[in-house]
């Protein structure tokens, strides 16, 4: 659902399943406990991992990963997975939930995180020059 849902995003570089688990695995923040994996009519369409990277220093939870399967945009899952994400830190005790996110992504993900409530608090320029 990952390799899907980011295929067409600037940069991205594909991985087979083992690699991608391996390095999820390594972490010391990951909690497969938030992995949702959402399903329309049987069939994966969306996907949100969370982690514990911002625990100890922000008592929040963090969306690390979210994907929608382009077939399934615009219906409403990327807002529904994040949902899901806030009340299940929530539950947790967190006091909120952080994400990342590329402001030039191909899909209108901005908005999508505006109308579920999230406010930017940090924006980073990120320069290269190649060699």
């Amino acid at each position: 659902m990952h390799q899907i849902g980011f295929a067409e995003h600037f940069g991205f570089v594909s991985v087979d399943y083992d690699h991608w688990y391996e390095r999820r695995q390594a972490m010391s923040v990951t909690d497969w406990s938030q992995l949702t994996l959402a399903r329309i009519d049987g069939e994966p369409a969306g996907v949100l991992i969370g982690s514990n990277q911002f625990v100890p220093d922000e008592d929040c939870g963090y969306v690390a990963t979210l994907a929608v399967h382009p077939r399934f945009r615009g219906r409403g899952l990327g807002r529904f997975l994040l949902r899901h994400a806030f009340a299940a830190d929530g539950a947790r005790g967190r006091k909120g939930t952080i994400l990342h996110v590329d402001s030039n992504n191909t899909t209108p993900a901005l908005g999508l995180y505006e109308s579920a409530g999230m406010r930017r608090v940090l924006a980073i320029d990120v320069w290269r020059r190649r060699l």
